[in-house]
């Protein structure tokens, strides 16, 4: 009973690691996303570059739909069809 208890303890605590951990890279990641976006503004801000920032937000976003579809149940297999369809 000791060790099914100090088993079960030592899960949950690997368990809130891992979970602390994503938390905390999800939350980078958010953050890098809000920084490239404000530079491809400060480096695309101009009427003469609308057609380069439209392209590189294009991009941001496709990007982004694609961490989406890989957070949402059943990812896995939605990735394993779109790579074998090319």
């Amino acid at each position: 009973s000791i060790a099914l208890a100090t088993l079960v303890s030592t899960t949950v605590n690997v368990l809130r690691e891992r979970q602390v951990e994503i938390r905390a890279l999800v939350n980078k990641e958010a953050c890098d996303l809000r920084l490239l976006r404000r530079a491809i503004f400060g480096m695309f801000g101009t009427r003469q570059h609308a057609g380069r920032r439209a392209r590189a937000l294009t991009l941001l976003t496709a990007y982004v739909d694609q961490l989406n579809r890989e957070c949402r149940p059943g990812a896995i297999e939605s990735l394993e069809e779109l790579e074998l369809s090319g």
